[in-house]
């Protein structure tokens, strides 16, 4: 994983995004990428959107409205045949509204 997803602040209401970007793959290489968040997965369609740019190998989980519920540490894992399993952590912060 070259980009690990970074800590994000936010305000309550605002969208919140968090990125990865993977390298090093072979070229038949086909990583299978979940997200978490506090440990359960973050696949919920209501609360999360799970987007992917093939070209630049990015995957990115999006909340596109961050509540005091959605606070706490969001995790990526990646894995494919040639470089096996990787994590990244990051935590989600939200501030109440001003």
């Amino acid at each position: 994983m070259v980009e690990r997803p970074q800590d994000v602040t936010v305000t309550e209401g605002e969208s919140a995004r968090f990125s990865c970007r993977l390298a090093g793959m072979q070229p038949n290489d086909d990583p299978i990428v979940d997200w978490f968040f506090q440990g359960r997965p973050a696949k919920d369609e209501e609360i999360y959107r799970h987007e992917h740019d093939p070209d630049d190998c990015r995957y990115t989980l999006v909340l596109p409205e961050a509540l005091p519920e959605d606070e706490g540490v969001y995790t990526v894992r990646a894995s494919c045949s040639s470089s096996g399993i990787v994590e990244a952590s990051a935590i989600l912060t939200v501030h109440g509204e001003s």
